[in-house]
């Protein structure tokens, strides 16, 4: 858990979070991974540097029940605000699974908290908005996939 919290120059080692993340799909050992506030280390990091993948490892914690998702509530507003900033897609749908797995916990009212940070005009904004020709279905029509399934 050190070595990826250290700050490193060209983001997460790859090979460092595809380990932390699969041990963060056993309960127990995400809760060996938050002891000592890490986990408010690993989000304040992720947010900081845009990191998708401590931002998927934070998504994988945020799943399970009990003590663990209980200290995301501290951290609601601050997964929030990164959604809203100039942010790669990638790492807004992290932050999306993240705050939909913490939006289960009985304390946390996600209609005042969509409220509060103006979150259907920001989501009213992206969907309104174009979407970049990298992005569009390659299959010609919108609605046909057979391009991408190769029925005929």
């Amino acid at each position: 858990m050190k070595r990826l919290l250290q700050p490193l120059d060209a983001g997460t080692e790859i090979e460092v979070a595809a380990l932390v993340l699969n041990l963060a799909c056993s309960k127990r050992c995400t809760q060996t991974i938050c002891e000592n506030n890490q986990l408010t280390r690993l989000v304040k990091l992720a947010l900081h540097n845009q990191d998708m993948l401590l931002m998927k490892i934070i998504h994988k914690i945020s799943e399970h029940e009990g003590p663990t998702k209980a200290l995301f509530a501290d951290l609601i507003n601050n997964i929030v605000g990164a959604i809203k900033e100039n942010v790669p897609q990638e790492f807004v749908t992290e932050c999306f699974g993240t705050l939909a797995n913490i939006a289960t916990m009985q304390h946390v009212d996600i209609c005042e908290l969509m409220q509060s940070h103006q979150f259907m005009s920001y989501l009213t904004a992206v969907l309104e908005s174009p979407v970049p020709k990298s992005r569009k279905c390659v299959g010609g029509n919108t609605g046909d996939f057979t391009n991408y399934c190769n029925v005929s």
